[in-house]
This record gives C-alpha cells, structure tokens and sequence, in this order.
C-alpha cells in the first residue's frame, strides 16, 4: 500500500478516499498508511 500512495504522489495525484468493508483480509497498518498519507477511510458492513 505504501508503493501505492507514493505512485500516486509521484504523478501528482492523490487518495482522498478509501470505501472498504470490515474484512479482516486488509490489516490495520494498511489503515495507518492511508491515513497518515492524508486519505479519508469509509468503511461499512
């Protein structure tokens, strides 16, 4: 996920948002990343 955001910043573009379920599959520090990176987390389910 770090890759991810730091590719987007590169080409000037950015992650404002993240709509996501509770899955387990995605981890806590993938949460942390985005958010440190300045991206609003949505969850629901």
């Amino acid at each position: 996920m770090t890759n991810l955001v730091m590719d987007l910043d590169g080409t000037g573009c950015r992650a404002r948002f993240l709509f996501r379920d509770r899955d387990g599959k995605l981890p806590a520090l993938m949460d942390e990343i985005l958010t440190e990176a300045g991206c609003l987390l949505v969850l629901h389910g």
